[in-house]
């Protein structure tokens, strides 16, 4: 089967096997059509800086920092105030769950919380950056939150196990 030439078609002499190539591989369309594959088949050109997330700007980060600063608050006074205020007080039982976990999550939230409630938008672009930016200070960021928590954990289970009690697991 051959082709005849229009605009935008193919030359003569190409046959379905070559079309059907040429479709599939777009760099050798244009020896086939006789033009760049750009021309022969336009796309618009996308920014990578306009994406869903530039559009849309950040709304209510304060509102979601003062969220988070809630729910860090409340795991670490369920995990480390309310464990140390029983074991100062020589309580037979520790109130609440000392937990490791409950604490480095609890001190993470409560510290973006606050980077977002003081911060806003900047802290916000800041903890989740857009593709082309560097990821890095994210990443050195949730290392520091991570150790910040460990030695919360640290200081919090020393302090309990000065006063006499004995963990176990």
């Amino acid at each position: 089967m051959r082709f005849t030439k229009a605009p935008g078609r193919l030359e003569d002499g190409a046959t379905a096997k070559q079309a059907r190539f040429a479709l599939q591989n777009p760099m050798r369309l244009s020896k086939i059509i006789g033009e760049s594959p750009t021309e022969a088949f336009p796309m618009p050109m996308i920014d990578p800086r306009q994406s869903i997330a530039r559009r849309r700007p950040r709304k209510n980060v304060r509102a979601l920092g003062a969220i988070f600063f809630a729910m860090g608050g409340t795991l670490l006074y369920l995990c480390a105030i309310l464990p140390l205020q029983d074991a100062m007080q020589h309580a037979p039982v520790l109130g609440g769950k000392f937990s490791g976990k409950g604490l480095i999550v609890g001190f993470a939230l409560l510290v973006v919380g606050l980077a977002l409630i003081i911060g806003g938008r900047r802290a916000s672009r800041l903890l989740k950056p857009q593709p082309w930016e560097s990821k890095v200070p994210v990443i050195i960021i949730s290392i520091v939150i991570a150790l910040g928590g460990v030695a919360i954990y640290i200081i919090t289970r020393s302090q309990i196990e000065s006063l006499g009690y004995v963990f176990r697991f």
